[in-house]
């Protein structure tokens, strides 16, 4: 015979979806990073007449591998979003609700979602994540440029679930500069 495994509503473990692969160029932020992320949790989205209830998830966007120390995740939302980011509090709000607390530091950034955050502030937010690589190599080898970024979202239950998106970091070949001062030129 067959089995089946029943999950109640609360039992349910978050659907990520992100983009499987994404490119940036070294040193300049690329907004969205995380494509069309979307979320989908059943024992949260039931709750607050089928808008969700986000309170206390997070939402951890991290490199895994080929992470430098100096990379940076931020956010980037449209001028007309309504969402704001106070980076003194590390906070973003909408309507002058606090919405999600975050941590950016060492290639990693974790928000902690309040005041019944619901998933379409979950998606909105986590599509203005954006990224700048530090990397300056510009005869770098693949692996130098290659980042994995692994996004878990994480309920109040401490329920799970992740994508990864392969990311390839784009080398630019700086220009050179020439000056001169006098009779002595000086090339870098």
């Amino acid at each position: 015979g067959q089995s089946a495994v029943i999950r109640t509503m609360n039992e349910a473990s978050p659907n990520v979806t992100t983009v499987n692969s994404s490119t940036a160029t070294e040193q300049i932020t690329k907004p969205g990073i995380l494509g069309q992320f979307s979320v989908a949790h059943l024992g949260l989205d039931w709750a607050n007449e089928g808008e969700g209830d986000y309170t206390q998830a997070q939402l951890n966007i991290a490199l895994t591998a080929g992470a430098t120390a100096a990379d940076r995740f931020g956010f980037q939302f449209a001028s007309d979003s309504g969402f704001t980011v106070d980076a003194v509090n590390q906070e973003i709000t909408r309507a002058d609700t606090v919405l999600a607390e975050y941590v950016s530091a060492n290639g990693e950034l974790t928000l902690t979602f309040k005041n019944q955050a619901t998933r379409d502030d979950l998606n909105a937010i986590a599509r203005a994540v954006s990224f700048t690589p530090a990397t300056d190599q510009p005869n770098a080898t693949a692996a130098d440029l290659t980042r994995t970024i692994r996004t878990t979202l994480t309920d109040a239950r401490n329920v799970s679930g992740s994508a990864d998106t392969a990311l390839t970091v784009v080398s630019v070949d700086d220009l050179g500069s020439l000056s001169s001062t006098g009779l002595t030129e000086t090339f870098s």
